[in-house]
């Protein structure tokens, strides 16, 4: 079996954080939201649950805990999203899922930069 946290777009660490950071901030202001920005924050959301980073870090508890289930509306209804096996939701516009199997388009790969953290 593939390891799944190798699934994903590379993203380096310092710009996942700044995502999490950019989408926590545009969660609690009620900033809005265009779809560009609900594929990143489902990818996001993918990633720390697949990744178990709401165990590391505050910031992605709070990301993690934004998001769900309050955003997952919204995803839905943006994305064109609809409910599949395992209640996850799949957009098939996007070839994205929200929750669900890890899939290589639904996901970051966090990958570590030489001399970056």
């Amino acid at each position: 079996m593939a390891d799944e946290t190798r699934l994903g777009i590379p993203i380096s660490r310092s710009e996942f954080r700044r995502l999490v950071e950019k989408y926590v901030s545009k969660m609690e202001s009620d900033d809005p939201l265009q779809t560009d920005d609900y594929i990143a924050m489902t990818r996001l959301w993918n990633t720390i649950e697949r990744d178990r980073l709401v165990h590391t870090d505050e910031l992605f508890r709070r990301y993690y805990t934004r998001f769900f289930p309050d955003f997952v509306e919204c995803v839905e209804k943006a994305l064109g999203a609809i409910p599949t096996k395992g209640m996850a939701l799949y957009s098939k516009d996007h070839d994205l899922y929200l929750g669900g199997k890890p899939h290589a388009n639904s996901a970051y790969r966090i990958e570590e930069v030489p001399g970056n953290g």
